[in-house]
């Protein structure tokens, strides 16, 4: 690489890795509860570390210095690491962003895995194999016979990722879940970019400014993404059911239908005022936690949002939707779990009331809510 053209590189590289360190900064404020907001964060670190790693090997390669050899390899060796792992990152990423399982996404983590820890040995072993690369007398780097490997490995996690980000968008009902889901084809494009570059221009490295792009992408994705967030039960609060409700009434076809459940804690007042308010938002927080899972496990998707205070919304629409008593009990035997292991002095309980119909027979989203709300207070009275 001659030495304006290194020069361009390590001041493009550089401005690359501050622009990462400052949306790391950014989002690094707060601490992470769910597992794509901590991911997100590794992607970050390994973005950096990948950086360094390229501008070191480019830096050093075919130079004289004491103990060149070894820091060739080692900045290599970090570099095919941290590539490898950044695309199974972003795999994961997408996985806990379109799967509401958890258990389930834990499971396909592990073999998910696989291809990424048998590369990881052959990096290790390389220096001694020259299966990915080796370095010559005169310390200058060259590809290896099985460099191919790095690219099926990589590229595999992209490309299959990529595969489910499009099935899930051409399977959402909504409108506003595929503007969601749309940004994260993007992310596959610009690494590509820079990749292809690298792989038929030897000696041009522009894969980190196109990762930059994409994680920047991502990053406004998910700064937009927190305005429509409770921020304590981590469920979508009530301006982002009313976007969702909108887009439901408006862009559906006639013949699909609507379930809302409306539900509300049932002596939440009381486990404030006895237990105080950090008791109380525990309560909330754990009954959020259980209608996640039955999101997971009811037949049929469900839209999760808190509505205010201790009331909480469900919503599932389209032409084959979960009857309303399959997910009222399944909600009802999870507290019932949660009650016979808890050590407070309060047991958790909830009353529900619901809608179902076809979404054409309203006329508003304020038409569907106040019936909901009716109907749970009428439940409520009951107890």
């Amino acid at each position: 690489m001659k030495t304006l053209h290194l020069t361009y590189y390590f001041q493009t590289n550089l401005f690359c890795i501050v622009l990462i360190l400052l949306m790391y900064a950014n989002i690094s404020q707060a601490k992470p509860s769910r597992s794509d907001q901590r991911i997100f964060r590794a992607l970050l670190k390994l973005s950096v570390l990948f950086g360094i790693s390229d501008m070191t090997t480019w830096a050093i390669n075919g130079t004289d210095m004491r103990f060149a050899n070894i820091f060739v390899h080692l900045a290599n060796m970090i570099f095919f690491i941290t590539s490898t792992a950044i695309s199974y990152g972003w795999f994961m990423y997408v996985m806990y962003q379109v799967n509401p399982n958890r258990e389930r996404v834990k499971k396909i983590n592990i073999f998910a895995s696989l291809p990424m820890m048998i590369f990881i040995v052959q990096v290790i072993i390389s220096p001694w194999t020259k299966i990915l690369y080796y370095i010559d007398k005169d310390n200058v780097y060259h590809r290896g016979f099985g460099i191919y490997s790095h690219w099926i490995v990589s590229w595999g996690y992209m490309v299959a990722v990529t595969s489910i980000i499009l099935y899930n968008i051409r399977k959402a009902e909504s409108r506003m879940k595929k503007r969601e889901l749309a940004p994260m084809l993007l992310f596959l494009f610009f690494p590509m970019i820079g990749s292809l570059a690298q792989v038929f221009f030897y000696g041009t490295s522009v894969i980190l400014c196109g990762l930059t792009i994409s994680i920047l992408i991502i990053f406004i994705r998910h700064q937009n993404s927190q305005i429509s967030i409770d921020a304590l039960t981590e469920t979508n609060n009530r301006r982002q059911l009313n976007r969702y409700l909108d887009d439901r009434i408006t862009n559906s076809k006639s013949d699909d239908s609507i379930l809302l459940i409306m539900m509300d804690i049932d002596g939440f007042k009381k486990i404030n005022d006895v237990y105080g308010h950090l008791e109380g938002d525990k309560a909330l927080v754990t009954i959020a936690q259980l209608l996640k899972q039955v999101c997971g496990k009811v037949n049929g998707k469900l839209f999760l949002a808190r509505f205010g205070g201790d009331e909480f919304v469900y919503v599932a629409t389209g032409k084959n939707i979960p009857s309303a008593d399959a997910v009222i009990s399944e909600i009802k035997a999870g507290l019932e779990h949660i009650n016979s292991n808890s050590k407070t002095d309060y047991k958790l309980g909830i009353s529900a009331g619901y809608v179902s119909d076809k979404i054409s027979a309203f006329n508003s989203l304020d038409d569907i809510l106040s019936q909901a709300d009716k109907n749970m207070y009428t439940e409520k009275k009951k107890k």
